[in-house]
């Protein structure tokens, strides 16, 4: 099985930094030196071209608590 650090290195070098991992830890990301963010296990895809972008697509699904 792979780990993020195998998963990194096949995005692009110089080798993107791993920054946490999404969907109760089934899929590694690690950050470009660009600041593209990738996701991946077995096979890599871009998840967003900034930080910011990929933040959002990460917590999208996420709905805020009703406050009374």
């Amino acid at each position: 099985m792979a780990d993020a650090h195998d998963m990194a290195r096949t995005v692009s070098p110089p080798e993107p930094c791993p920054i946490g991992t999404r969907d109760r830890g089934n899929q590694y990301l690690a950050m470009a030196e660009d600041g593209a963010v990738y996701a991946g296990m077995d096979h890599v895809h871009l998840l967003a071209p900034t930080p910011d972008e990929a933040l959002c697509r990460l917590t999208s699904r996420i709905r805020p608590e009703a406050t009374p």
